[in-house]
This record gives structure tokens, sequence and C-alpha cells, in this order.
């Protein structure tokens, strides 16, 4: 009798949980995930939701490498199910259930009774030797699989600066290969003296990528062409200029594409003119001399000591660069050390020879955070004036008191705000281009 009621109530059981089940996926939605299309989508809508060249922000955006769309929608998984406690028949049923796992042994049936904080009993399997081993196999694999996947460096997104370019944009909704747009490219590039580029978004992973480092076999949907308005040299000329843009519909007529121009050319001449004042505004150079109050001079011997005491590294140009590494290992030379006099360099050959003077300079515009690295400059400056001996001095030989450090510092500071204003960082590529 009692084993006829326990099987009753097994069988109970699973009555229930198959209903459960069977309910939960009639009800239950498809899962997705809202991302970018695939490359058919691509095909067939061109117009997705990529940001344009011709009108995103100055910098540049990283992705991850794989697109959204193209991962699998996962399966739903039914690991546990919970019975909840609303009614006396599902609290008898619960009770019953307790009762007989005391009586019976169930321990080789693989079930087991757990009840939850809020006394929701929980039937889970019970897993075996083997399958706490295996289980644990397949996640050391999955971790060592994901730390594979992390490892991955991630793409970047190369599109044109549009504080700086003049952009031609070629429109498509079918793809074409990297050469064929680079062929027409190629015959008219080397006629531009300033620098210019050519992009193509890339229909698999959804990325702007310079097409002169990509490889042949890439799919491309739109093409992207871009010069430089003004560079260290000055502004563009109305013949480049012209130049270029017969070069884009040269591309563009090969590639039977329509094609748009982000400024119309008058526009665009205007706007070079005023980017080529602006940096011609706010191009500085710090440079502060110390002179030797000796006229002996300074001895190289004791030059070379000092300024290595305060952590700046000898260069292959012979004098001596404060370098900063950032997290991703790239350098960046902060401020330099010079001979005062040409040509310029601290040799290490003759310890025994003399300068009457040495040079700090630092290009505000080509450095990150420039106004902490002038103060810097200043307390490596106060360190060798004291112990070296000597006066430190502007460009004019005149002595410089705390008033005039002060007065460079705000004209630092203000050129990081205007440059920070015109979408330029201080110290970023936009800058490098540019100064």
């Amino acid at each position: 009798m009692e084993l006829r009621s326990a099987l009753f109530i097994i069988g109970l059981v699973v009555i229930v949980i198959i209903a459960v089940i069977t309910y939960r996926k009639a009800h239950s939605k498809p899962f997705s995930l809202k991302g970018r299309s695939g490359k058919d989508d691509f095909l067939l809508n061109p117009r997705t939701d990529e940001v344009d060249p011709l009108f995103a922000p100055g910098a540049s955006a990283s992705r991850a490498d794989i697109d959204l769309s193209m991962t699998p929608e996962p399966e739903p998984v039914d690991e546990v199910v919970s019975i909840p406690v609303n009614e006396d028949v599902d609290v008898a049923l619960t009770e019953g259930l307790a009762e007989y796992q005391k009586d019976s042994d169930l321990s080789g049936s693989g079930i087991s009774i757990e009840t939850e904080s809020d006394d929701i009993p929980v039937l889970t399997p019970i897993e075996s030797e083997d399958e706490s081993v295996i289980k644990s196999e397949l996640t050391e694999e999955g971790r060592t699989l994901d730390l594979e996947l992390k490892a991955q460096p991630s793409r970047r997104d190369h599109r044109p600066e549009k504080s700086i370019d003049y952009v031609a944009l070629i429109r498509g909704s079918q793809p074409i290969m990297r050469d064929q747009a680079l062929s027409v490219y190629r015959q008219h590039e080397y006629n531009m003296e300033k620098a210019s580029y050519i992009y193509g978004f890339n229909i698999i992973n959804g990325l702007w990528c310079d097409l002169e480092h990509e490889q042949a076999s890439g799919e491309y949907r739109d093409i992207c062409l871009a010069i430089q308005l003004a560079d260290a040299e000055g502004s563009i000329s109305d013949s480049e200029l012209h130049r270029f843009s017969q070069m884009s519909l040269a591309v563009a007529e090969e590639l039977e594409r329509p094609i748009l121009f982000s400024l119309d050319h008058d526009e665009a001449l205007a706007y070079a003119r005023d980017l080529d004042r602006f940096c011609a505004e706010t191009d500085l150079l710090v440079i502060f001399n110390l002179i030797a109050r000796s006229e002996r001079g300074f001895s190289m011997r004791a030059v070379h000591r000092e300024v290595e005491k305060l952590g700046l590294v000898y260069s292959a140009d012979n004098i001596y660069q404060r370098i900063h590494i950032d997290a991703d290992g790239h350098t960046e030379v902060l401020y330099s050390l010079a001979n005062m006099f040409k040509p310029g360099i601290l040799s290490k050959d003759d310890d025994a020879a003399n300068t009457s003077g040495l040079s700090l300079f630092m290009q505000v515009t080509t450095i990150s955070h420039p106004a902490d690295v002038y103060s810097d400059m200043i307390e490596d400056v106060a360190l060798l004036t004291r112990r070296l001996n000597g006066i430190l001095v502007d460009q004019e030989r005149r002595p410089l008191n705390e008033e005039g450090l002060s007065k460079i510092h705000r004209k630092i500071v203000d050129i990081s705000r205007r440059m920070e204003s015109r979408g330029i960082q201080p110290g970023g590529q936009i800058a490098h281009r540019l100064y």
C-alpha cells in the first residue's frame, strides 16, 4: 500500500512538472539580440544605424570584434523547476514528498528535494561523481576559451576626422572589393601634397577601415575619401582641393555610385584657412634657458649626473628627454633638455668638456595634459638651477621669476581649452597631424 501511494505521488509530481514546462514554452517569447544586421541585411538595407562619417564626432570610437547580429540566438534551457506554494493542496503535496523522502530510498533515482529560504521546494538532479568531473572539465575549458577570446585585440574604427578633413562619401548598396576602389585612387593620389586617405565600410564587422592597410579579400559597401585641410605647412591650396575633388569624382564614376562632399569648394577653402590661422595662434614651444653663473660654465660630468638623477632619459639624439609610457605601451616625449649652443648635443665622450648653458623645451599642443607637464618641468628646472648653480632666463636671456612662469602657465591652460573646444585634444592624434 505504501509503495502504491509513493508511486502515485511521484507520478503526480511528474505530471505537474510537465504541465509547468509546457505552459512556459507556450507563453514564452523568443530571445533576440538587438544589434547590427548581418551581411545579407546590409545588402538589402543599405541604410543601417552606423554613424555617417561626414557628421560623426571627431574622435573615433572603438567597437567589439564580434558583431552581435552574427551571434546565434541561444535556445531556452530548463535547468530548475520551482513549484510555488499558494494552495493547501500544494502544501499537502510538498509535505507528502518530504515524508516520502524520509521513509524511502531515493538516492539512486537521481532526484533530490531542496527547500529555498521562502519554503519553495525545488526539484534538482543529483550529480554522480562522473558527471561532476565532466562538468568541472567543461567549466575549465570554458574559462580557457574565454581568456583566449579576451586576449584578442579589438579592432578600431578608422574614419575621417571631421574637424580637419574634407570628405567625399561614395554610397552604395552592393559590396565591392578593396582593389576596385584603390586602383582609381592610386592613379591620382600621388598628385596630393596634403595627407589623403581612402576608407571603406566593412560589411562583415561593421567598421570603417583604412583601405591602404586592409587585405585585398575584404568587401566594402560605402567608400570615403578624405584630405587634410591644413597642417604645419599651411592650408590646402585651391588647385589641390580641386584635384582632390576630381579624383573623388573619378572613383565614384568607376564604381557607378553617387557622391556627396562634406562642404562645397569655397566653404572648404575658407574652413582650411581658418583652421590654419587657429593652429598658428595656438602653436607654442616653451623654452627655458639655464645659464651658468661661473665663467667656466657647467661641466658635462655634473650635467649628466644631475640630469640623470631627475630620471630623464638619454636619447639617440644625444639629448635628454622626459618620457611617459602609457598603459598600452605608447611612448610620449614630454619635454627635452639639450645644450644651449649648436649643435645642441650633450656628448658623453668628453666628461672634461663644459657648456655655458642648457635649454629645456616642450611642445604644448602635441603632449597630453600640457599644463601638468609644464609644472613638472618647472620643478626639474628649479632643482637643476640650484644644483648646478645657474640662472633661469627666457629666450632673450632675461631672468624668469614666479610672475613670468605663472603667465606662461595661464597661456598653456588657455591654449588647451581652445583646442578642446574645437574638438582637438592636446597630444591626441589630430593634434599630431596638425602641428
